[in-house]
């Protein structure tokens, strides 16, 4: 990767280089620029932006080194140097020396050369012939200007690149002088030169060997792999060697420091010998077994193994058994547990059961079946429902290696059936619905790759792994041809669709992670069994069926920790078969909505659609025996021998794929203890075994994470519990966010809120402080993608983490998060990846929960990244959590973003109005469908700037309503005042004359086509103003609205002509009510500040005469009056004619806007009788 990150430069066996695109990999541009195929490339930067150094060795032998540009795309060639071919080049590797950039070395099979590069020139200085005779180098890496490591397949040699008499060697550590580079230390030896030279002559210098580290004649296999971590703080390194058969040896030493650094460290003695030269033996020897111990299973041997729901799995073995058995039974802490919780054996298969595949009832024409393969060439067709044998098939010369399901878009002839791969290269179609084998294709030269179909033709392409492509005709079933080279990509081209079947022992980058729990082996040889039991859980989903049933449809392309892993170990068995895809298979979630997240669920919700009997996993057909039924109360284990299989009945019907199991709830009990960390706190250890019911995990499980592409990350068992809480803060995250969303419902559903509290208070707030200060806090940017999930336990627990490790974390180390991310904001970094977006929302949600964290300078960067960020079409969810945070923040943000305008784009994304821009998620997508999430939050976002800045809100939102020339816009911005009359009336109460002023001119009849399409909306508008505030008034039958103000005064309207027809002065305080008497002849005021009651008589004048006289008339011609009037205008300025005091003002300081809303109004008793309402329960009648 370049300097900046910004592009990938790849090489290899050919002679162009390709530049790719950092963020997406995707191939910008290619350059032939190398005369022959590279062998190796290294690149550093240089002191000039934007240029790199290349140092390349093709396998012709030149050494060459170019300068990169990235502006100009540019590659420029500066030195270009002939090696030795005779030291074997195709083992060729170039290392620079990042200490010394005029240095590098290239790691040949028999020699290592050092070259300098200096002054446009390449010459060698020093050559290292590999020290093992026949041996050849694999490796090596420059410890410092001067040092490097070289290794071969079996001992480690250190060296130094000069003279041996400017060594210093000593016993004596205290004698090493403070400024002196110690080269290498260990026990109470070290060597040491006074001075480090850099910039090495030309000619053929000296170079001296320090040290070897070798293990013992015992261990050398010549196929070691050799693994060096350098010290970064101390100057500690440590060489490992891995062996096969999982043997690991392991060398410590001090390299690279100061004299002075030497004396601050403790350096234990260690065994071996100290001269000059000399071998060191290992300082530890340990094997895999070691690290990670596996359990010892009972005989018989796993040999396969698959899931079937989410509830068992199937467990093949080396005597020919399968066995049914729940997944809680695999986390037992003993073996002879885990087996005899089986529900079911089948038995029928001569020698170990290779594969194992349960298709979905839809794969298998609504079968409930579960299939198998064996050692003994057969496969083998088990109805679930009893566990008799329904049909064996002899398709093979070689075992069964896995199973494929063939997808329903290939043709009718495939229709319901299924693959089974053979060892022998040998394909068979097995049809599930029928239960016979359609095809036997055999032949095949090479390892099946993948297999084709063209369905209007009717043929299957079947291609291998060396290239050639075998056409097989459907109706016949013959071998129509054989095809090699070029025309096998046009045939593969033009087919329909494909399945993939290469490697076997992979199949766990190919499980379906729709479904919540998938089990499926992970193998390290070809001819073993699989030692480890992989189980993935997808929590999120898990959580939904917990929940009623309520599945979520997972994304496209899953997050990279969509699913954890669950490891349980099984002993090795002298042969193995993988299963192949054995969770290949897809579950129809086309008609199941998502479930709403909500902010602060309660136990009552999450236990309110639970069930506490569950169905059992295996449906029964009508006819057929349930498995509990077979089983019996005791549970004990039943044996089912072949049996003939059963004619399939024609009234059968096929189970409803779309009927969500709930989950097996002890599996899911079972799941939240081994994801917990037992041992740390022996209370709490008490609580969830006794008072929760939790079953402590056998020491065989471990934790792991799935990444891109499938590939997994397990982590061996650690003695001690606490070190599983050090490994890295994504680990930490990854554990946290899917042990506390998992088991809130779970516990919930069983009522233990209170064990539920200890739990969440343990994990969440004291962990850290029980680990210690090795303790991994939990990652941000894991915890930023959750932040908007739909899952409710999720995302709060996302959130609960993220602001505790925010609030544990002190001034210096959030500054160094703050900086780290800033860098790669938008607005500074110029980019939109996806690591750009993530740092938008980091430093966003950081900035709200914590303002002060961030400078007015990240202030500025962020708010104007958060702005660009909710612009862009991106994944909704990144949407979504920037509205969110630009609302829960926009206290912060104001100053620097337009804020006018990000209203206007929260109204367009609230679904209230229907804007170039929709709350689809994307921009440009009115007619998509509309976003429930980014609806609900941007009225969220609404509602909060409506608080932190309601000028601002009600100046916006009252320009539109008066000056947008759309009726939809006018719609939408009257549709949300409506909204927040209804739900936040306080924050409209200081600016209701602004409000009513834009609501009356939306019936301007100027407008008639505006008039007539936003009246309804209007009249609703006003019926809920009046029927919510007691300064607003209106008056039915002279269409007049009345409304009282901040200022004192108060303001008629004639909503026929939608203009102001009298003012009335007198109140010095704000009009705390208004109200007309019912004949519309009078008006009574009251001012809550002033404490006095006015009252008013509100004349027509000759403008209101006419305007009713108009009116009454017809309608074409009364329309066209009051238009013609309303240009006119005409207001009345009016005084009271009576006032009452009703004794001193009341303290106002402790009377609320809410107060006044709720505690206030007026109840007219007559013509000219009114009693007041005030606050405290005060009531006063008057008689006008």
């Amino acid at each position: 990767m370049t300097s900046s990150g910004k592009y990938v430069i790849c090489s290899g066996f050919a002679n162009v280089v390709s530049i790719l695109d950092a963020s997406s990999l995707s191939t910008l541009r290619t350059i032939c620029t190398y005369g022959n195929w590279v062998a190796s490339m290294c690149l550093y930067p240089t002191e000039t932006k934007y240029v790199d150094k290349i140092f390349a060795i093709t396998l012709n032998g030149d050494l060459t080194v170019s300068t990169f540009n990235e502006q100009a795309m540019l590659f420029t060639h500066e030195i270009r140097h002939r090696i030795d071919a005779s030291t074997g080049l195709p083992e060729a590797k170039v290392e620079i020396n990042r200490y010394d950039k005029s240095l590098l070395m290239t790691v040949q099979k028999r020699c290592c050369m050092i070259f300098a590069a200096k002054s446009g020139k390449v010459s060698l200085t020093s050559q290292i012939p590999c020290e093992d005779g026949k041996g050849s180098w694999k490796g090596g890496k420059f410890l410092s200007a001067a040092t490097l490591l070289l290794w071969s397949s079996s001992t480690v040699y250190l060296y130094y690149l000069g003279p041996d008499g400017d060594v210093i060697r000593t016993s004596d550590l205290a004698s090493v002088p403070s400024d002196a580079v110690v080269l290498f230390a260990r026990g109470n030896l070290a060597y040491y030169v006074r001075n480090m030279n850099t910039g090495h002559s030309q000619g053929n210098s000296a170079v001296t060997l320090i040290a070897a580290f070798q293990d013992t004649k015992d261990h050398i296999d010549g196929t070691s792999i050799i693994a060096h971590v350098p010290g970064k703080q101390n100057g500690l390194h440590h060489v490992l060697s891995f062996r096969q058969g999982g043997a690991i040896s392991q060398w410590t030493f001090f390299a690279s420091l100061l004299g002075a650094q030497l004396r601050g460290v403790q350096l234990e003695i260690l065994s071996g010998s100290q001269g000059p030269g000399a071998a060191y033996l290992p300082d530890a020897d340990f094997t895999l077994q070691s690290l990670w111990p596996l359990s010892e299973d009972p005989a018989p041997k796993v040999v396969s193994v698959a899931s079937v729901s989410n509830k068992y799995i199937a467990k093949g073995y080396e005597n020919g058994e399968i066995r049914i058995i729940p997944v809680r039974c695999v986390f037992s802490d003993s073996a002879g547990d885990r087996e005899e919780g089986a529900y079911l054996t089948l038995k029928g298969h001569i020698g170990p059961v290779t594969s194992i595949y349960a298709p979905h009832p839809r794969e298998s024409g609504g079968r409930n079946v579960l299939l198998s393969g064996g050692m003994d060439c057969t496969v083998k067709v088990w109805n679930m429902d009893d566990g008799k044998l329904l049909a064996s098939f002899l398709n093979h010369a070689e075992y069964v290696q896995g199973f494929v399901p063939i997808p329903s878009d290939a043709g009718q002839r495939l229709k319901s059936s299924i693959f089974s791969i053979s060892k022998d290269r040998s394909i068979a179609s097995i049809d599930l619905e029928d239960l016979r084998c359609c095809y036997r294709l055999t032949g095949h030269s090479h390892e099946i790759d993948s297999v084709h179909w063209r369905t209007l033709d009717e043929i299957l392409v079947v291609a291998c792994v060396d290239g050639t492509a075998y056409i097989w005709q459907l109706k016949t079933g013959h071998l129509d041809r054989i095809i090699s080279g070029s025309d096998v990509d046009d045939i593969l081209a033009s087919c329909d669709g494909q399945v993939s079947c290469k490697s076997f022992g992979l199949g766990y980058q190919h499980v379906n992670i729709k479904k919540s729990i998938s089990a499926f082996p992970i193998y390290t040889s070809e001819d073993d069994a699989p030692p480890l039991l992989a189980f993935q859980i997808n929590t999120k989903r898990l959580i939904s069926e917990i929940h009623g049933n309520q599945v979520l449809t997972p994304p496209a392309t899953p997050p990279t920790n969509s699913a954890l892993s669950r490891i349980h170990s099984q002993t090795q068995h002298p042969r193995r078969s993988s299963s192949l895809y054995s969770e290949h298979g897809s579950m129809d979630q086309s008609n199941i909505p998502s479930r709403p997240a909500s902010p602060k669920p309660s136990a009552q919700h999450f236990s309110q659609n639970i069930s506490h009997n569950f169905m059992d996993i295996f449906k029964s057909r009508p006819g057929s025996p349930s498995l509990l039924s077979s089983i019996g109360k005791s549970g004990s284990e039943r044996e089912v021998s072949p049996a003939p299989s059963p004619k399939r009945e024609e009234a059968e019907t096929p189970r409803d794929e779309n009927t969500k199991e709930p989950p097996d709830m002890e599996a899911v009990y079972a799941l939240c203890a081994a994801l917990m960390s037992w041992g740390l706190d022996n209370d709490l250890d008490s609580l969830c075994q006794e008072r929760a019911d939790f079953v402590r995990p056998g020491k065989h499980v471990a934790f792991g994470m799935r990444g891109a592409n499938g590939y997994l990350s397990i982590f061996a068992p650690e003695k001690n519990p606490a070190a599983d809480w050090m490994i890295s803060s994504t680990v930490t995250a990854a554990r946290l966010l899917n042990l506390l969303a998992l088991t809130r419902p779970a516990l919930s559903a069983r009522g233990l809120e209170d064990q539920l509290s200890t739990i969440v208070t343990h994990y969440g707030t004291t962990l850290p402080s029980i680990v210690g200060r090795q303790f991994a806090f939990p990652s941000f940017s894991f915890l930023a993608k959750y932040w908007q999930d739909p899952i409710a336990e999720v995302q709060q627990v996302a959130r609960t983490l993220f602001n505790s490790t925010l609030a544990k974390m002190g001034t210096e180390e959030k500054a160094a998060v703050i900086e780290y991310w800033r860098a790669h904001l938008p607005a500074i970094s110029k980019k939109n990846t996806k690591m750009n977006t993530r740092a938008v929302i980091i430093l966003g949600i950081v900035g709200s929960l914590q303002p002060d964290a961030l400078n007015m300078r990240a202030c500025k960067d962020v708010a104007e990244s958060l702005d660009l960020l909710i612009r862009e079409e991106l994944r909704s969810v990144y949407r979504v959590a920037a509205v969110e945070l630009l609302g829960s923040g926009f206290a912060i943000w104001e100053p620097h973003i337009n804020g006018t305008s990000l209203l206007r784009t929260l109204i367009n994304f609230s679904g209230l109005t229907t804007s170039t821009q929709s709350a689809s998620g994307g921009a440009g997508s009115p007619t998509a469908s509309p976003n429930p999430a980014l609806i609900m939050v941007a009225r969220q976002a609404l509602v909060q700037i409506a608080t932190i800045n309601s000028a601002l809100f009600i100046s916006t939102l009252t320009f539109d309503l008066m000056h947008s020339k759309s009726a939809t816009e006018r719609a939408g911005s009257l549709k949300l005042l409506g909204m927040f009359i209804a739900k936040k009336p306080i924050i409209l109460y200081p600016h209701l004359a602004r409000i009513v002023e834009a609501i009356v001119k939306c019936l301007d009849p100027n407008q008639p086509q505006i008039r007539d399409s936003l009246q309804q909306i209007v009249t609703v508008n006003f019926a809920e103003l009046v029927k919510t505030y007691p300064n607003v008034a209106f008056h039915h039958a002279s269409q007049r609205l009345a409304v009282g103000t901040m200022e004192g005064i108060a303001i008629v309207y004639d909503v026929r002509i939608a203009a102001r027809v009298q003012i009335m002065e007198g109140h010095t305080k704000p009009v705390a009510a208004v109200s007309f008497s019912p004949d519309g002849k009078l008006i009574a005021t009251f001012s809550l500040e002033e404490n006095t009651v006015r009252f008013w008589q509100p004349t027509g004048g000759f403008l209101g005469t006419l305007v009713g006289a108009l009116t009454t008339g017809g309608a074409t011609s009364g329309a066209a009056g009051v238009a013609a009037l309303a240009s006119v205008g005409g207001v009345g300025h009016m005084k009271s004619f009576r006032t009452f005091t009703l004794g001193p003002p009341p303290d106002t300081n402790t009377i609320t806007p809410l107060d006044v809303v709720q505690g206030v109004k007026f109840e007219w008793n007559g013509e000219r009788r009114v009693t007041l309402n005030s606050i405290n329960g005060v009531q006063l009648a008057f008689t006008v």
